[in-house]
């Protein structure tokens, strides 16, 4: 019995490692198309940007957001251990939230007419910074409480 929750333990932490570098490095790889998208935006030139650098924006985003619904089904494949249910529970939803806000922000982008719903925009992206700090608080709670 104890090797079983042992091997649980260890799927555990090498799952949420897995998870929290995979989410670093889709955000890394994203940062410099909403940088050049959200630069778009502020100066107003969203209309006179490249279609197939608008195009390849919203396929970035597209697969970041992928990455990120991905992960939420790999974080419910794995058990947290007991001391850390509560705040895994807690991760799962915040993480589940960031997904969801991803993906309302890549579907407010409209490529027929390379447009941006700026609402729906907007207030993912207020979403997005609450949940990843909610996340990153989970996390570093759980490794606090960590042994492994």
């Amino acid at each position: 019995m104890a090797k079983k929750s042992n091997a649980s333990i260890q799927q555990f932490a090498i799952t949420l490692q897995s998870v929290v570098e995979e989410t670093e490095q889709t955000g890394q790889n994203v940062a410099p198309f909403y940088e050049k998208l959200d630069n778009a935006l502020q100066a107003n030139e969203l209309a006179s940007m490249d279609k197939a650098a608008f195009q390849e924006i919203v396929a970035e985003f597209n697969d970041a957001t992928e990455v990120y619904e991905a992960n939420v089904t790999r974080l419910a494949s794995v058990n947290a251990p007991i001391k850390m249910m509560g705040m895994y529970v807690n991760l799962k939803k915040h993480y589940a939230n960031y997904a969801a806000a991803c993906r309302q922000m890549t579907n407010s982008l409209n490529v027929e007419d390379q447009s941006v719903d700026l609402v729906a925009f907007n207030a993912s992206g207020d979403i997005q910074e609450v949940e990843m700090d909610k996340i990153s608080v989970s996390i570093q709670k759980m490794m606090a409480q960590s042994q492994f």
